[in-house]
């Protein structure tokens, strides 16, 4: 049977009273370092023991069930289904977002802008990567750090994540001063660095063939919306494209992503002109 450390963070009453019992309680009521958001409370916790290389580890946030509908029982079903056999395992909302983003590190930039700050992040981590050519795919796509992982995945994430967290820290390069630039999301605002942080496991997965991941399936999260068509066509064909390497997945890959951008921007032109 695996052995399992899944931790549920809390940062104040309410979210303490809102935990899941079948979590570990994770206090964070401090919030020393609120810059950092939940990369701070992940290196508190797992940067400062060693770390089994056969446990699962993982580290949720108060929303885990409000964004994806699992109970902590359905998360240790599906980790105990793996049978020790995945070294990640995903339990990861938003899969529009996933499928229409080429991948994650575009998807940053669509969202919150800086450019050179994401992609010069991404080329740390993974320095093959390219923006307009890393495809990425609902299989290897992990949001809201909602995952878990074996030790010694953790130990190749803290590893990286050090790296970027001393750059932030220092402040002193054009990507230290990136990563501490605040962004926007949604309404509100956050560093940089907080939303590179997020996508630093998709990243590791991407460029590190060696880590075997499965993931619960997103379309089929409860709080997932009625997905249409034509994002499971992206997708699959993201993956048709990473298993066999025919240029001809992405280029309908595109075709279809524009069509849809245009149809978007169509109702939106129809919306504003009916109000």
């Amino acid at each position: 049977m695996a052995k399992i450390e899944i931790y549920q963070i809390y940062y104040s009453e309410s979210t303490r009273t809102g935990l899941d019992p079948g979590f570990i309680p994770l206090d964070n009521l401090a919030n020393d370092r609120p810059d950092w958001r939940e990369y701070w409370v992940f290196r508190r916790l797992l940067g400062g023991r060693p770390l089994d290389a056969e446990t699962y580890y993982g580290v949720f946030s108060p929303k885990f069930l409000a964004k994806t509908g699992l109970p902590s029982s359905a998360v240790h079903a599906l980790i105990e289904a793996q049978g020790e056999n995945a070294d990640v395992i995903g339990f990861s909302p938003y899969f529009e977002h996933m499928a229409f983003a080429l991948n994650i590190i575009e998807h940053a930039v669509m969202k919150h802008g800086n450019t050179e700050t994401f992609i010069q992040s991404a080329k740390l981590i993974a320095p093959e990567f390219r923006i307009d050519q890393a495809v990425m795919t609902s299989l290897n796509t992990i949001f809201c750090n909602f995952f878990v992982a074996k030790g010694r995945f953790w130990e190749e994430w803290l590893r990286n994540g050090e790296r970027l967290f001393a750059i932030a820290e220092d402040g002193l390069t054009a990507l230290g001063q990136g990563l501490n630039d605040v962004v926007s999301y949604g309404a509100k605002i956050a560093p940089a660095k907080v939303f590179v942080m997020e996508r630093l496991v998709s990243l590791l997965l991407w460029s590190q063939p060696q880590w075997t991941v499965k993931s619960f399936n997103p379309v089929a999260l409860a709080t997932a919306p009625a997905t249409s068509p034509d994002f499971m066509v992206l997708d699959a064909l993201k993956i048709a494209y990473t298993q066999t390497g025919a240029a001809r997945y992405l280029d309908v890959f595109r075709l279809l992503r524009e069509q849809m951008g245009t149809r978007a921007q169509m109702r939106t032109s129809v919306s504003h002109t009916a109000s």
